[in-house]
């Protein structure tokens, strides 16, 4: 962990191609991410650092031995061999925008506990494919999706606002592809 550079953490609505994003980024030799460990969760339930690198490790670990979330293949070969590790993070993009949304000083809790400058990826998608798909899958209604879609790229904003480009990167989906 010497030579680790940064924590990087997903924020974002559910269906907005974290899980694409985040199996492209893990396939660079040099970083590890996890899959929906819940950094921030465990920063609030007391977890020690190096147990939560280590589920960090273990998950991206399992992510590539399994690449498959929500019925879809994630499946990125390595280009290299592994290296000096230099960037690790976690990709839980719903869950950390709702935890900051109800807590901005926890990037400043996260940066102390894990002595790591932290950047945020946010990825967006066209609100209509997001907002629609969580409609027909969480029985609620659709003007609730709607809003909870809205809060959370609200908070995304003020995050950008607040972070700049150097610790803040908007990836939208629809462009990468």
């Amino acid at each position: 962990l010497d030579r680790v550079q940064s924590l990087v953490l997903f924020i974002g609505n559910a269906r907005s191609g974290t899980t694409l994003v985040r199996s492209l980024l893990d396939a660079h030799p040099n970083v590890v991410l996890g899959n929906e460990v819940n950094v921030l969760e465990r920063l609030c339930a007391g977890e020690d650092w190096l147990t939560v690198v280590g589920r960090i490790f273990a998950s991206a670990d399992r992510f590539r031995r399994t690449p498959v979330w929500e019925g879809y293949g994630y499946d990125v070969r390595r280009s290299q061999r592994p290296s000096a590790v230099l960037v690790i993070g976690d990709k839980k993009a719903g869950a950390s925008a709702r935890a900051l949304m109800k807590d901005l000083f926890l990037l400043d809790r996260l940066a102390e506990w894990s002595s790591l400058p932290v950047r945020i990826v946010h990825c967006v998608r066209n609100p209509f494919d997001v907002i629609t798909t969580k409609t027909m899958r969480n029985g609620r209604t659709l003007r609730w999706n709607v809003e909870r879609y809205f809060e959370t790229e609200q908070t995304a904003a003020y995050l950008s606002d607040q972070l700049g480009p150097r610790r803040f990167t908007r990836i939208c989906l629809e462009d990468l592809i």
